[in-house]
């Protein structure tokens, strides 16, 4: 059972402070992420769109895998095809500078994989939580411009 909080607030004031709550994260985080590993794309994409409503803000893939976010308060929610996160989920943060957040998550006594470029345009340091999620802090590579 998890403990009680001592103060009891309403939901419209727990929405106010969430509203006005400082991040204690020293870095910037531009972005996060909930992604969702699936073997039931479609019915994972209908359930979002067709029962809660929600737009696909983008979408990706070709005939062997498949991906799309969905735009939620703030949070984008990704599902995609594949089977390469071991866990199912993953936090994907994302980071003004995926090097220099390697160097402060290896200060910190934790022990990421190297910074690696991803076919699909991030810059990625992966590391797993205690409980084996994973953690996924990108940074957006600049796309080539086009003469």
């Amino acid at each position: 059972m998890l403990p009680r909080s001592r103060t009891n607030y309403s939901t419209k004031q727990s929405l106010q402070l969430a509203n006005i709550a400082t991040p204690c994260y020293s870095h910037e985080v531009r972005q996060l992420r909930v992604v969702f590993q699936t073997d039931r794309y479609d019915d994972s994409v209908a359930f979002y769109s067709d029962v809660l409503g929600l737009d696909i803000a983008d979408s990706w893939g070709g005939p062997t895998a498949r991906g799309c976010l969905f735009a939620w308060e703030g949070t984008l929610v990704e599902f995609y095809e594949g089977d390469w996160i071991e866990s199912g989920t993953q936090l994907a943060i994302e980071v003004a500078d995926a090097d220099a957040e390697y160097a402060r998550l290896v200060a910190a006594g934790a022990d990421p994989q190297e910074p690696a470029d991803m076919p699909w345009g991030h810059r990625s340091v992966f590391l797993a939580d205690p409980h084996g999620n994973q953690l996924n802090f990108f940074q957006v590579n600049p796309q080539p411009s086009e003469s």
